[in-house]
């Protein structure tokens, strides 16, 4: 019980000491994840430039939170979103296929639970052939997060990338899955029924 509350206190320390917090811009009308980029569905959401091609884009609305990672060089493969919320820090994977991993405070990012994916979705790598290259790259990553799962108020979020010649490997830079303090700090609107 002592180490859940070391857990606690640390997610919670890190959610209210890292960066300055930005409020996730309302929009209306839900992306299609599927892996394919267009300033219309992505019109209202914020911005923030990783790199010269890397570009991550968050919006919400009533229900949802959603977020985008556009690589303008469509090289895309896999991608992993670490989000925190209250007490809990969670993985999402997705590439050929989508997974989730809990961090437990005794034992770090527990086993994969491939294709569990309840209360959020993401686009996968489409299949090209059973010979040659099996999986096309994406030009985006395109992810829809229940907000009754995750809550309204101050949630933390960072990206790792399959490391296949992307630069960053990590996004923010410098940012560690298990130590949330460097994750971008980010607000949402509580769910309303």
């Amino acid at each position: 019980m002592k180490r859940f509350y070391l857990f606690a206190a640390f997610v919670l320390l890190g959610i209210a000491g890292s960066a300055q917090e930005i409020t996730v811009p309302k929009t209306d009308g839900p992306p299609l994840l599927d892996g394919r980029f267009t300033e219309r569905e992505w019109a209202g959401a914020r911005i923030f430039r990783v790199n010269d091609s890397l570009e991550l884009y968050v919006k919400q609305d009533r229900e949802y939170f959603y977020w985008c990672l556009r690589d303008r060089r469509a090289n895309l493969m896999g991608v992993d979103f670490y989000i925190a919320f209250r007490d809990s820090m969670v993985n999402l994977h997705a590439s050929a296929k989508l997974g989730e991993r809990v961090y437990r405070k005794d034992a770090g990012y527990g086993k994969w639970d491939w294709w569990n994916h309840r209360d959020w979705a993401a686009n996968v790598n489409p299949f090209n052939s059973f010979e040659g290259q099996r999986f096309l790259k994406d030009e985006a990553k395109e992810y829809q997060v229940d907000k009754r799962r995750i809550g309204g108020g101050t949630v933390l979020l960072m990206f790792g990338l399959d490391p296949r010649g992307v630069v960053p490997s990590t996004y923010p830079q410098g940012a560690d899955p298990e130590n949330p303090e460097k994750w971008m700090k980010l607000r949402l609107e509580p769910v309303k029924d």
